[in-house]
């Protein structure tokens, strides 16, 4: 078998890889052209460092390799791992990380996200030298109209502050939820602000293609008086009512009980898993 880059290989020939990897997989997903070229521009996908392994010139399995800044931290994320049910139980995601993390000597580290039932993955991954770093919730729900209040001004911006955003945080939004990710993604996104006195006190991204809450935070010396919920009814009322949202850090009960508040369910959990490179 002969493990390169995907630089070179067209992109039918990648979703196929991709949907075959995946059609059994615990949460099935299957992609056409279009939802690929949106998840490789969410994930920061890079050809370069992304590898292919071939067999007798087919293609049997895959790393896709998003590279970015996290925190000033040049960061390689895995966006996908996939091998074709034949060809499973070779050792093939280790023999393409064997390959790859010689090559890295610029990385600071590497990243990847799990389903935390998944335990054959996480137990490949933690022979390749990936330890879990911390768990992350996903949710979906159904919104609700029913939450406004009158003295704030809820509307769509395009001024992105992040360093006043960053302010609201209480964790580390996930790789696909991060800036780098979000800034490439505006001409998209919705960015929904709650103002008092023309001040910004809580915001939410929203991607409607994906129909994925991205980001949301409220100024902490503004919690508990209906503003995240009132972001929430004013998305529902010009966008979507069904969304879902990833990744949530599972540390933080205020934010995991802010949205079991307003409706959503837990539907999947994840491992974030990080290998120190530098």
């Amino acid at each position: 078998m002969k493990i390169d880059n995907l630089i070179n290989r067209s992109k039918e020939e990648i979703i196929e890889v991709f949907n075959n990897s995946f059609a059994d997989y615990l949460v099935p997903m299957q992609l056409n052209a279009e939802q690929f070229d949106l998840k490789c521009k969410t994930d920061q996908v890079d050809l370069n460092y992304s590898l292919g392994i071939e067999d007798k010139g087919r293609l049997v399995g895959f790393i896709l390799n998003g590279l970015g800044n996290i925190n000033d931290k040049l960061v390689l994320y895995n966006a996908g791992t996939g091998v074709i049910p034949e060809y499973r139980g070779k050792g093939i995601v280790k023999q393409l990380y064997d390959y790859l993390i010689p090559k890295l000597t610029n990385i600071d580290y590497m990243s990847l996200e799990v389903i935390s039932d998944n335990i054959p993955a996480i137990k490949s991954y933690e022979k390749v030298g990936f330890d879990i770093y911390r768990h992350l919730h996903c949710y979906k729900g159904s919104l609700s109209l029913l939450n406004t209040i009158p003295e704030v001004d809820i509307l769509v911006s395009d001024n992105y502050d992040w360093e006043r955003f960053k302010f609201f945080w209480d964790w580390q939004p996930s790789w696909s939820n991060s800036i780098s990710a979000l800034n490439l993604l505006k001409s998209t996104n919705k960015l929904i602000v709650a103002q008092q006195d023309q001040k910004v006190i809580a915001y939410l991204i929203y991607n409607p293609l994906t129909k994925r809450i991205q980001q949301f935070s409220v100024d902490k010396t503004q919690r508990n008086k209906g503003i995240g919920s009132a972001l929430l009814a004013y998305l529902a009322e010009h966008f979507d009512k069904q969304v879902h949202i990833i990744n949530v850090d599972a540390r933080s009960d205020e934010s995991n009980e802010f949205l079991k508040k307003n409706g959503f369910e837990k539907f999947i959990s994840q491992y974030e898993m990080i290998m120190p490179l530098l």
